[in-house]
């Protein structure tokens, strides 16, 4: 459980750091775009806002999936008396991991830079594969109950 209360201090810094890319991100959807100049320089705010902006729910959601095989191990051996907690965990983490990868994808959808667009959609498919095992440990759950 200590690997669990690691990672939920992670996901808290990841909620701040979150708060702290975003403003910067929403500051520059404001910036002057008349002349060539000024267009010139919201593009190189904005794609370097959205790298940042993308990063930090990548972040959550490659730690989420780290987790979730722990979760079907502990579906398929762990206490009996806490099982609909292992399967409640899982839902949470499906949802997490869904919400980031959306928070991911909002920021991709914007970005010019075609390679770290599709390093970042690389990232967040490989990470979703997870679902399928967090999906697995919720059955298995759901047949122990």
């Amino acid at each position: 459980m200590k690997e669990w209360e690691e990672a939920k201090q992670s996901a808290l810094r990841f909620a701040k750091a979150d708060e702290e890319v975003f403003y910067p991100l929403s500051q520059a959807y404001s910036l002057p775009k008349e002349t060539e100049e000024e267009k010139k320089h919201y593009e190189e705010q904005m794609e370097e806002c959205l790298k940042k902006a993308s990063l930090v729910p990548l972040h959550l959601l490659e730690l989420c999936a780290g987790e979730a095989d722990s979760f079907l191990e502990l579906a398929r051996n762990g206490s009996r008396i806490a099982i609909s907690d292992v399967g409640v965990g899982a839902s949470f983490l499906i949802t997490a991991m869904r919400g980031a990868a959306l928070n991911v994808r909002i920021n991709t959808n914007l970005m010019k830079n075609a390679e770290t667009k599709k390093n970042r959609e690389d990232a967040v498919e490989e990470a979703l594969q997870k679902l399928k095992v967090l999906e697995e440990a919720i059955q298995t759950v759901e047949k122990a109950i």
